[in-house]
């Protein structure tokens, strides 16, 4: 049916791409229900804020898909991208542009907000998820984004994993590690408090914020907040905004110590400003409908 308007149209407030519920402050987006982020069996997979932004896919940020990720239809709302926990990882990395400088995939393009995290306006990483990994005795990696060209040193890290290290609890280690190799990372004992059990769907959110004195990383789990860090190390922020970010998902092969996740992947979201809990609530509850989260 055809929609025909007559008179005048007043639209008040913002209208939303269909990409975040809160996207004013979207700057990296995958989502593989969306054909435009990704297309079953290929090997590449597109960042729906740069592809949507340009006008030809050669100018968006271009992910590998490696190993054989798949995809599949968990229900009839969910399609998602589904990783083995053999080999299976996806990496967006940095590149050599036509100067020679190294591209910044994640900066702002509000131009008021300088990029990820930010000197002051911090930041927000949203995953939708479904883990599976039986256990064992390793760290695995739901996603890393680290600063610098050398994937083997990297000057910074943020990071959300699943780890059995310590002391055989399953927690969320969530955090970063700063350009000298300084950890501010905490380690959320989800095993203990119930509340991210496996073969489920979850929204995990992670919010940063650093006031120039403090820096604080705020986990949420399916729209609640579960547990918050905070670190007043000078070295808290981790980039070097000269060179590069690389991110990877699922596995970080380039640093060799991390296990791959088995886990299944609905979407993948950055944004460049610290959400407020309303905001978590909010963002939770657009997709609740799509995830069916926890149940």
């Amino acid at each position: 049916m055809a929609l025909t308007i007559t008179g005048s149209l007043t639209v008040s407030g913002s209208l939303k791409t269909g990409i975040s519920n809160v996207d004013d402050s979207l700057i990296f987006a995958i989502d593989p229900s969306n054909q435009r982020s990704y297309v079953s069996g290929s090997t590449d997979i597109f960042d729906l804020v740069r592809y949507r932004k340009n006008s030809s896919p050669i100018d968006s940020v271009t992910g590998s898909v490696n190993n054989g990720v798949g995809v599949l239809t968990d229900t009839a709302s969910i399609v998602a991208l589904d990783f083995d926990g053999t080999d299976d990882h996806i990496s967006f990395v940095t590149d050599p542009n036509t100067v020679g400088e190294y591209t910044f995939p994640l900066i702002s393009t509000k131009g008021t907000r300088g990029g990820i995290p930010g000197a002051s306006t911090g930041f927000t990483i949203v995953t939708h998820m479904k883990w599976t990994t039986a256990g064992g005795a390793g760290q695995f990696q739901i996603v890393q984004i680290r600063d610098g060209r050398s994937g083997e040193f990297p000057r910074g890290s943020i990071s959300l994993s699943i780890n059995w290290l310590f002391g055989g609890n399953q927690v969320i280690q969530f955090g970063g590690t700063g350009p000298y190799g300084a950890a501010f990372t905490q380690n959320y004992d989800f095993q203990t408090a119930g509340t991210f059990p496996s073969h489920k769907w979850h929204d995990v959110t992670m919010v940063a914020t650093d006031d120039g004195s403090t820096g604080y990383h705020t986990l949420y789990i399916d729209g609640v907040q579960v547990d918050q860090y905070s670190n007043t190390n000078v070295n808290y922020r981790p980039y070097d905004f000269n060179t590069g970010v690389s991110i990877d998902i699922g596995n970080v092969p380039a640093i060799g110590f991390i296990y791959p996740l088995k886990f299944q992947l609905g979407g993948l979201y950055v944004h460049d400003r610290s959400f407020s809990d309303a905001e978590v609530k909010q963002n939770f509850d657009a997709y609740n409908g799509r995830f069916n989260f926890n149940t």
